[in-house]
C-alpha cells in the first residue's frame, strides 16, 4: 500500500495549474497550496506473526498428542530383521496377532464337522515322535490326507538334549515340501504311542506358533479319539482312518517368520531369577523334580494334566489344578522340562487358561549345565 504525506515544501512542481492554466479560476496562491508526495507505508507485521505462531504452536501440541497415543496403544506385530546365533537372519516379532473364531484345542467331533463343511482348509499333521519306527506306524494308520511331520526336522540337533529350533527359512522349506500353505488350518495330532504322546503335538502347535503361523490347533486325544468317531458312526461311513502312502502334494507357500512372544532362552531365565518377578512352572515326573530345578520353581507333572485316555482334561479341572499350586497368573510365568517337548504340554494348558507364559527352550538339560549354582534346588 501507499501513503500520502502532505508537504508545505516549494518545488519546481507547481501545480496542474502550471500546465492547464485555463481549467483553473481561482488558483490558490503559492503560500496557500498543499504538495503531496507518494511514498511507500511500513506494514503492521507484528501481530500477524504472533497469531500464525500461536496457531502453528496449538497444531504442533495437537498432532504431537495423537502421535503419543498411537505410539502408546498400538503395538505392532512385526518389529524389525534381527540376526542372532541360534536362527540367523529372522524376522523378530513382538505380540502374538489374535484370531478371531479359533480354538487351539478342537475335539474329534468339531474337527469332523469342519472336514464335511468344506469351507475351511483343513491341513492335518500327524506327529508321530516316539516310536521307533514312526513312518512305519504312520502308514499303518492316519486320518484321511494327513502328513507326517518329522519333530527331528525342525530340531538343529535332532531330539537331544540340546534341542535348538532351525533357522526359519529352513523350517519354511520343510512345511512348504509338506504341501502347506498360509490359507492352511493346521490341526496336529498324536498316536498315542506312548503314555505322554500328546506332548508332540502340543511341541508341533507351539514351533508353529514360533514361527509366526498362528492357525493351528490340536486334536485332544490324537489318533485314538479320531478311531472313536469312525467306530461311532460306521454305518454312515461318513468318518474313516487312512493308511499307506499319501498321494503327492504341490509345493506350499506358508511363509515363516520369527515370534519370540512364545520362548524364553537362558538369558530370559537369569534376567527374571534376578527380578523374581517370575513364577515357574516344572513339567517334568515328582523324582526328576526332587533331583534338581530352578529355585522356586512349582511342580506341575504333565501326566497330571491328562485323562486315562491320554486327552487333556477340561479347562476347569487344569484351572482347579493350578490353583492348588496357587497358579493364578497373577504374576509372568515360564514352563520348562527336561525339554521343550517334554514343557509342551504343561505350556499350552496355561496358555489356553489366558495366563502371561513363555517356554523355555533350553529346558532343564540346560540349565542344569549352564545355570548358575545359587539358582539351582534339590529335594
Amino acid at each position: 500500500m501507499l501513503s500520502v504525506r502532505r508537504s508545505n515544501t516549494m518545488s519546481s512542481y507547481n501545480g496542474p495549474d502550471h500546465f492547464y492554466p485555463q481549467y483553473s479560476q481561482s488558483a490558490p496562491s503559492i503560500a496557500d497550496r498543499s504538495y503531496y508526495s507518494v511514498e511507500p507505508k511500513q506494514k503492521q507485521r507484528f501481530g500477524s506473526c504472533v497469531w500464525i505462531s500461536v496457531v502453528l504452536f496449538i497444531l504442533f501440541i495437537l498432532i504431537l498428542i495423537i502421535c503419543l497415543i498411537v505410539f502408546f496403544t498400538w503395538k505392532p506385530t512385526y518389529a524389525k530383521q534381527v540376526t542372532n546365533g541360534q536362527n540367523g537372519p529372522q524376522l523378530l516379532v513382538y505380540r502374538q496377532p489374535k484370531l478371531g473364531n479359533h480354538r487351539d484345542l478342537l475335539v474329534a467331533d468339531a474337527l469332523g464337522d469342519m472336514m464335511r463343511d468344506g469351507s475351511t482348509s483343513i491341513c492335518l499333521l500327524d506327529t508321530l515322535h516316539f516310536s521307533e519306527k514312526p513312518t512305519v506306524v504312520f502308514l499303518e494308520g492316519h486320518l484321511p490326507n494327513s502328513r507326517h511331520f518329522d519333530i527331528d526336522q525342525v530340531l538343529r540337533d535332532g531330539a537331544n538334549s540340546s534341542q535348538r529350533l532351525v533357522a526359519p527359512l529352513q523350517f519354511q522349506a520343510y512345511v512348504r515340501s509338506l504341501g502347506l500353505t498360509k490359507n492352511c488350518h493346521i490341526v496336529a495330532y498324536d498316536h498315542g504311542e506312548v503314555e505322554l504322546a500328546i506332548t508332540s503335538a502340543t511341541f508341533v502347535w507351539w514351533i508353529f506358533k514360533v514361527y509366526g503361523f498362528e492357525r493351528i490347533s490340536v486334536l485332544n486325544g490324537g489318533l485314538e479319539a479320531w478311531r472313536r468317531l469312525v467306530e461311532r458312526n460306521a454305518r454312515s461311513n461318513s468318518f474313516t482312518l487312512a493308511s499307506g502312502l499319501p498321494g503327492p502334494v504341490a509345493n506350499g507357500n506358508l511363509i515363516a517368520s520369527w515370534n519370540s512372544y512364545w520362548l524364553a532362552e537362558l538369558d530370559d531365565v537369569l534376567n527374571a531369577l534376578g527380578k523374581r518377578d517370575t513364577l515357574f512352572l516344572d513339567s517334568r515326573p515328582p523324582s526328576e523334580f526332587r533331583s534338581g530345578r530352578i529355585v522356586g520353581a512349582v511342580n506341575m507333572p504333565t501326566l497330571e494334566l491328562l485323562t486315562d485316555q491320554g486327552a487333556l482334561k477340561t479347562l476347569p479341572e487344569l484351572k482347579q489344578l493350578m490353583a492348588k499350586r496357587r497358579i493364578f497368573g497373577d504374576r509372568p510365568m515360564i514352563v520348562y522340562g527336561s525339554d521343550s517337548i517334554d514343557a509342551s504340554a504343561l505350556y499350552f494348558v496355561v496358555v489356553q487358561a489366558g495366563y502371561n507364559v513363555k517356554l523355555y527352550e533350553g529346558g532343564w538339560s540346560e540349565f542344569g549345565a549352564r545355570g548358575p549354582l545359587q539358582f539351582k534346588a534339590q529335594g
